[in-house]
């Protein structure tokens, strides 16, 4: 819920997960980038609320050609645009297991017959789901902890590293769950390739050692932004950040530029251009640097000082961005390099749970989806088989067109 947290009342999820007498929660789908080309997600660490045992309800008030026309938040203009967009909030709903209301939020929104038709095709779709419906979970989870919040006040900085992460994660084109740090304690929760932790700025060392003991048994890489650890119990605390980050940093507290680029001939640099402007264009105050000679530089401020770098620490590799985000690009070499399965490479919206597969496309071009094994594909929307045991999906599509695929 980005900046709005601090001052709507969201910061105690985890004490209604614990509640036994709360079944399901819901909201409407975020209202960042929900317009054609853009993507489907939702206002919660939606795992977490899964591994509660609770259900997710998407109470989806998309903006349809039927809506005033001043409505805005992604408001699509035809039926064959509106139809597209509800495919890929279906497609959501679908992969992540989760249910969703079609909020008619004033009345008349979605009463024509092109959309009863497709909600009728989608009802039967998910109905088919049901019966064969496997547990799933992703190469990167991500974790918000609802503890750090009030520091960041209603900040843009807040909605840089939360809101506008979340929005864009699935034209990532890599699997990834969404969970709130408390999920970090319990044993139940599965093994990853990439941990990431968004906006942990109370982030004790219980929590934090909790954090690298699970990435040491798989070898898994952790990722850190902006301040991790340096909010403590009575001051701030820079040495906080370097026990989290295992990196030696310093705190220039009169900021300075939040953007960086990569570093000429590091890990980054083979598949990023090296003016590539990375990170918001805002100032960034209190601004952390990293001084660490024995870490690898992955990027520098565009003032110069490192914001970027890696670090071998026993079985795991920990890379810390002292900025507050990474473009989709940079979170792709992140994945790619931890071992995740890269399904996409074109920054469309993804959406996959191993069994249905959408993408929602950014922008018109062929769409080339790599399996990590071979399946039979079979077109959910238009019908029919598209391939027999194949490892790739190619497909021309349209810009805003959906597209959603059975894996059998």
């Amino acid at each position: 819920h980005g900046a709005r947290q601090t001052i709507c009342g969201h910061n105690a999820l985890a004490k209604v997960l614990a509640c036994p007498d709360i079944d399901f929660l819901m909201s409407p789908n975020m209202y960042a980038h929900r317009q054609l080309g853009g993507t489907s997600t939702f206002m919660t660490a939606t795992e977490s609320v899964k591994l509660h045992g609770k259900l997710w309800i998407d109470e989806s008030d998309l903006r349809t050609y039927l809506s005033d026309p001043g409505s805005g938040y992604g408001r699509t203009e035809s039926p064959e645009q509106t139809i597209a967009v509800t495919w890929r909030e279906f497609s959501n709903v679908l992969t992540r297991h989760v249910a969703v209301s079609w909020f008619d939020m004033s009345g008349g929104w979605f009463s024509d017959k092109p959309m009863w038709d497709m909600y009728a095709r989608q009802l039967r779709v998910a109905q088919e789901a049901f019966r064969q419906r496997k547990p799933f979970h992703a190469d990167i989870a991500l974790f918000t902890d609802e503890r750090s919040n009030p520091c960041f006040g209603f900040s843009d900085r807040l909605a840089d590293i939360l809101t506008w992460t979340i929005a864009h994660m699935p034209e990532v084109g890599a699997t990834w769950d969404f969970y709130l740090l408390s999920a970090l304690t319990p044993p139940d929760l599965p093994p990853y390739r990439m941990y990431v932790l968004l906006n942990a700025v109370r982030l004790d060392e219980a929590m934090c050692s909790a954090l690298m003991a699970k990435a040491a048994r798989d070898g898994a890489t952790v990722v850190f932004f902006y301040t991790p650890g340096y909010v403590g119990t009575d001051a701030l605390d820079a040495g906080g950040i370097q026990r989290a980050t295992t990196m030696s940093v310093q705190i220039q507290p009169e900021g300075g530029p939040a953007a960086y680029r990569v570093e000429p001939g590091s890990a980054l640099a083979p598949r990023i251009a090296p003016d590539a402007r990375l990170g918001p264009d805002a100032q960034l105050s209190p601004r952390p640097i990293i001084v660490d000679p024995d870490a690898e530089i992955l990027g520098r401020y565009l003032d110069g000082p490192v914001a970027m770098a890696r670090k071998k620490v026993g079985d795991v590799t920990v890379i810390y961005c002292a900025s507050v985000a990474a473009p989709v690009y940079v979170w792709r070499e992140l994945a790619r390099q931890a071992g995740a399965h890269i399904w996409l490479e074109t920054g469309d919206g993804f959406y996959i749970d191993g069994q249905y597969l959408g993408v929602h496309a950014a922008g018109a071009g062929e769409k080339v989806i790599t399996l990590p094994w071979p399946r039979k594909v079979i077109d959910v929307i238009g019908g029919g088989v598209i391939a027999e045991g194949t490892n790739e999906i190619r497909r021309p599509m349209a810009f805003g067109e959906t597209m959603l695929v059975r894996l059998e």
